[in-house]
């Protein structure tokens, strides 16, 4: 993701009610697929890929007795090292496609890897395929992961509405098949790409090395209080992977 881009977001997030709820929606979901794939055990090792300025990853402590914590921007990776509170935490600046820098990391030291929105960010199968490579290597052999990525509800008309309100202007370029490619800004911020890849080829892509299962939040968001009176599905999923019995054998090399 572009640094420039993302320098006032933090604000953004707080610019109304509206959007405040949005988000905290979007961190209680995430969260419970954290809480669901490590069940009572507290996670030695967790990488956040794509942590931008550490939010959610601060939040994955609560699991875990480290998190690590990825990003390409510098901006960004300051801001989240800027914190004072950094106990149990390590932020690395790195791109999660550059192998080099990637391959740096422990093979085989993480028993959770977590992404959200990071997916929305690849628009290449070669991409999402180089990611998948890379968090095989980097994950213990019983090891999980947990995505958070936008789902085909983002691309609706209500959603589109919805997010026009709290000041997040899209406009779809074109669909694929496999994904929805579309730009977007919040604010004043300069517009950026996002894909909006298909929850079920995401699925399929991961499917031969992990064991796959989608949290409902269509019921959390319920106890959630959803949107309030906002007619919209959530737009956004949550897919979670174990390497267990039922899993190949790592390709990565």
């Amino acid at each position: 993701m572009r640094e420039d881009g993302w320098k006032s977001y933090s604000d953004f997030k707080k610019n109304s009610e509206l959007t405040e709820h949005y988000y905290d929606l979007v961190r209680t979901i995430f969260e419970a697929g954290v809480e669901r794939a490590c069940g009572e055990d507290r996670k030695e090792n967790v990488l956040d890929l794509g942590c931008g300025s550490g939010e959610l990853t601060r939040r994955i402590r609560a699991f875990a007795h480290h998190v690590t914590g990825v990003d390409s921007s510098p901006g960004l990776i300051e801001k989240a090292s800027s914190d004072p509170d950094m106990d149990n935490l390590t932020f690395v600046l790195a791109d999660v496609l550059d192998d080099a820098v990637i391959g740096e990391l422990p093979s085989g030291g993480f028993d959770l890897v977590t992404a959200a929105w990071l997916h929305n960010h690849l628009g290449t199968e070669e991409e999402q395929r180089r990611l998948m490579q890379s968090i095989l290597r980097l994950l213990k052999p019983d090891g999980r992961f947990v995505f958070l990525f936008p789902g085909l509800g983002f691309t609706t008309q209500q959603a589109q509405l919805f997010f026009t309100q709290i000041g997040w202007h899209q406009a779809w370029l074109d669909d694929n098949g496999l994904h929805k490619h579309d730009v977007y800004r919040f604010g004043e911020s300069p517009w950026q790409e996002l894909w909006v890849w298909q929850p079920l080829w995401l699925a399929r892509l991961y499917a031969p090395y992990f064991e796959i299962s989608f949290l409902d939040v269509k019921s959390l968001s319920i106890d959630h209080d959803g949107l309030g009176k906002e007619p919209m599905e959530p737009p956004f999923e949550v897919m979670m992977g174990w390497r267990g019995k039922g899993s190949v054998a790592c390709e990565a090399t």
